[in-house]
């Protein structure tokens, strides 16, 4: 699969002209992992906002004086998905860890700086993706609040419009 391909299947890609894709290619790393293996750590700097291509991802959070594991895991990132938003949030931190969940992820990197002046020489790259990486951040959210009502006995899924977005 292409990189402008693969991009065009990315969510917060969603509405870009194939000539935006290819502006966005140029912020792109291809990077990956092996099962288990770190790609960031909750706490740290987030330079870097990523697209997942092969594999999944898990999101977990770290409890102090304990391993981390998939016990730990608050949410999975398939392929297509973004993950490490913090990069483009202040204070620029992530919020979770985020470790390979297959036996090999393969993943995109791209710079926030690299991106940021993407966004600042175009504008309309820079508010489509913002606007689709928000509705991105607000599924997952949902799903997370779903997953949390469930283990409370509450189907909150049966309460909500099927697809607000």
């Amino acid at each position: 699969m292409s990189d402008l391909v693969f991009l065009a299947s990315v969510e917060v890609c969603r509405d870009l002209t194939a000539e935006e894709l290819s502006r966005l290619t140029a912020c792109c790393r291809p990077d990956s992992r092996l099962a288990e293996e770190l790609i960031g750590r909750e706490g740290d700097e987030a330079n870097d906002l990523f697209f997942l291509k092969e594999g999944e991802i898990e999101l977990r959070f770290e409890m102090p004086g304990r391993e981390t594991g998939p016990e730990m895991a608050i949410s999975r990132v398939k392929p297509g998905d973004t993950f490490g938003w913090s990069a483009l949030v202040p204070p620029h931190r992530y919020t979770l860890s985020s470790y390979c969940a297959s036996t090999r992820c393969a993943f995109y990197r791209l710079d926030r700086q690299e991106l940021l002046r993407l966004f600042d020489d175009h504008p309309r790259i820079g508010y489509i993706f913002m606007r689709n990486l928000t509705l991105g951040i607000a599924k997952r959210f949902l799903a997370l609040q779903d997953d949390l009502a469930r283990m409370h006995g509450y189907d909150l899924l049966e309460q909500r419009p099927r697809e607000i977005w």
